[in-house]
């Protein structure tokens, strides 16, 4: 069971470890413990940052492998500032009249539960994380505020006929069919396998036949004697730092080390054939959707700068991990 409540209540997680400050609608007294911040007196607390920045280290080691310090102390300064932004948002939402009623929270919440595998993988989940139910609804209309904010600013933009063709010439390979890529692969793992990946490609770039130095070097068991062929694969199939790699290099060619969680990768093209490109007119729907995204975060980030100027935040240190 607590293998589907991962997976299963993925979006219901990344709504509940949303910054929760004070009480967003009557409910019992939520005992939060010790206070990291103040945002214009609302109050923010050290339990919701762990669990945050616990929730944010685990994504990032899925995605890059293990975590430095160095990139722990990064993750706790940005989630720290997201805190406060979010913060700072919803009290502006509010300040414009926005509001989110309890039978949209009750029914936001009624559609994560459905989603997830019903009420009782629901209380497990809670159960899990550590999280009251009080603070799930907090959490989950706080996030239907900033979508209000945000759809505030949707609605005031227009895209005309020229900035669609612009931002469509500008960023052709986003709108591709699916490409193909004829792929082998060096895997080195562990903590040196950048450093490793790296003399493995300079003996290669002197002359080591690329199939000859992955049968030597591979640390990948499964395509190591076949000279770390991996077949050929299609747009979506790889990770996407990978896949990016993949098809940025002409055939023949041979990548710098990519970083994935299961090591360092040197790639090799084969062959590749990129998607074929979609007319703008069967994309046009999308290509606006994306401008009017890219606008929008421009405005809040200006809202926000005027936002942070006139607020007042009583910080304390954040929480170092135990």
């Amino acid at each position: 069971m607590s293998a589907t409540i991962g997976g299963m209540f993925v979006r219901l997680t990344l709504i509940t470890l949303l910054i929760a400050g004070c009480k967003s609608e009557p409910g019992p007294q939520l005992h939060e413990g010790t206070l990291l911040a103040r945002i214009n007196g609302v109050p923010v607390y050290q339990k919701e940052f762990r669990s945050t920045l616990s929730h944010a280290e685990k994504v990032f080691s899925q995605k890059h492998g293990q975590i430095s310090e160095d990139e722990k102390a990064k993750l706790r300064d940005r989630i720290l500032a997201k805190m406060i932004d979010d913060e700072l948002l919803v009290q502006h939402a509010s300040s414009l009249g926005l509001e989110v009623s309890k039978a949209e929270v009750s029914g936001k919440l009624e559609k994560l539960k459905q989603s997830g595998g019903g009420d009782e993988a629901y209380l497990l989940f809670l159960k899990q994380a550590g999280l009251e139910p009080e603070r799930v609804r907090a959490n989950i209309r706080r996030n239907l505020m900033l979508q209000r904010l945000a759809e505030r600013f949707r609605k005031a933009e227009e895209v005309k006929e020229q900035a669609l063709s612009e931002y469509y010439q500008a960023h052709l390979d986003d709108f591709r069919g699916t490409g193909t890529v004829e792929l082998a692969h060096i895997l080195l793992k562990g903590d040196s396998g950048a450093d490793q990946a790296r003399k493995v490609r300079q003996k290669i770039l002197k002359g080591l036949a690329f199939e000859q130095a992955a049968q030597r070097y591979s640390q990948d068991p499964a395509t190591r004697e076949n000279g770390g062929h991996l077949g050929t694969l299609k747009t979506g199939e790889m990770l996407p730092d990978l896949e990016s790699a993949a098809f940025g290099l002409e055939p023949g060619s041979l990548s710098t080390p990519v970083r994935s969680p299961a090591g360092f990768h040197l790639l090799k093209v084969i062959g590749n054939r990129p998607g074929e490109l979609i007319p703008l007119s069967q994309v046009e729907t999308q290509v606006k959707e994306l401008i009017i995204d890219s606008r929008v975060e421009l405005k809040l980030k200006e809202l926000l700068s005027r936002l942070r100027k006139t607020a007042k935040i009583v910080q304390n240190q954040p929480p170092r991990p135990d």
